[in-house]
């Protein structure tokens, strides 16, 4: 197979987008990979790159087993349901990954469309533009997107120096806008 993603060489078959599509597949926040049926990288944008980095891979493939195992579901899934579109998804600690059917004219066979969405990122993300929505204050803000993470009261005061009385008042704060949006919304 080939070398690692950040050392990959373009072989003969390299998927070549556009000028006008790569720009835009490198502006995209998640990860984008264009995978061959033996599990080749073809494209990769730097999103990708990043991503696969962090998660352990066999030596024998361009992949880590995790992105290449939902490949693997949808070559099958492919075979028994031909001409139905399939996407399937997988989940790790951090990381989703879809992964469906791609017919490109500028490609000789078919490949995989593979999508990596940074669950962390994806959350810090929403967190922030809710907390504009909400009319947060930017202290409220900060505590907000924690908590969207998943932290804790007393993982939030101790990385903000705050008490944890000060973050349930936070909170507070933040779920009265929360519901002031909703009737708004809904009146």
């Amino acid at each position: 197979m080939n070398n690692s993603p950040e050392q990959q060489q373009p072989s003969p078959k390299a998927y070549q987008p556009s000028t006008l599509l790569l720009s835009v597949l490198e502006c995209i926040g998640d990860g984008v990979l264009l995978v061959d049926r033996s599990g080749h990288i073809l494209y990769s944008n730097q999103s990708a790159q990043e991503m696969i980095r962090l998660l352990p891979k066999q030596a024998s493939q361009d992949l880590p087993d995790v992105i290449w195992t939902t490949c693997e579901s949808v070559i099958e899934s492919h075979q028994l349901f031909a001409g139905k579109t399939i996407i399937l998804e997988a989940e790790t600690d951090n990381l989703r990954i879809r992964v469906q059917w791609m017919d490109l004219d500028s490609y000789p066979d078919h490949c995989l469309l593979v999508r990596l969405e940074n669950r962390q990122q994806a959350l810090y993300c929403l967190a922030e533009a809710e907390a504009k929505s909400f009319g947060l204050t930017s202290r409220e803000a900060e505590v907000w997107k924690m908590k969207r993470m998943g932290h804790s009261r007393k993982e939030i005061a101790q990385t903000l120096y705050i008490s944890i009385d000060t973050v349930k008042k936070h909170l507070c704060n933040i779920q009265t806008k929360r519901q002031a949006q909703v009737m708004e919304l809904c009146a």
